[in-house]
């Protein structure tokens, strides 16, 4: 259910991801087969969410160790592309979706990891005197995550989007910000 949700909702948006149209994009005979699994499209959604985490969990994991900006703007980047369905199937979720108070889907632990991720590479840069000292790791990261996060609204107007372009152009731009001077 979970991958016919991620399939249909980036294929066609959110409003697609209908329980008539879920069923007939898992192969099922019925809804009730759904409601059977599931207890709405709430529980639908948070799942798929969740799964979707784990993707992109398993995704950075695989990219191996990020040392330095380069590195982590490139695999971020490229998460667009290994990910593509995902990606836009998260964001379309985020914009559409309205999440129960009762059932927090997003509990800032992915964003804390992804923002910390980056803000342990600058303050290893710091360490070894290649970025800034003057420089807030925190604010650095934030910046930065927030630059990739951008991504995926800039891929829905424009899809064919050079992302080699894209990474290096965001490179440079940290880099020279954050190089540290002699």
């Amino acid at each position: 259910m979970v991958d016919a949700y991620i399939r249909l909702v980036a294929a066609e948006g959110y409003d697609a991801a209908t329980f008539a149209r879920l069923a007939a994009e898992a192969g099922l005979s019925s809804t009730r087969l759904i409601s059977y699994h599931f207890d709405g499209k709430d529980d639908v959604v948070g799942a798929a969410v969740g799964e979707i985490y784990e993707r992109i969990g398993a995704y950075f994991s695989d990219a191996g160790p990020l040392h330095d900006l380069a590195g982590y703007i490139r695999s971020a980047i490229g998460l667009n592309v290994a990910l593509a369905a995902e990606v836009r199937a998260l964001t379309t979720t985020f914009i559409r979706h309205r999440f129960p108070a009762e059932q927090p889907v997003y509990s800032g632990a992915q964003e804390d990891g992804a923002i910390g991720r980056v803000a342990d590479i600058v303050r290893e840069g710091q360490r070894v005197g290649t970025v800034r000292a003057d420089l807030d790791p925190l604010v650095v990261a934030t910046t930065v995550q927030r630059s990739v996060d951008a991504l995926p609204f800039t891929l829905q107007s424009d899809p064919e989007l050079d992302l080699d372009h894209w990474a290096e152009q965001l490179i440079s731009l940290f880099e020279d910000g954050t190089r540290h001077r002699e």
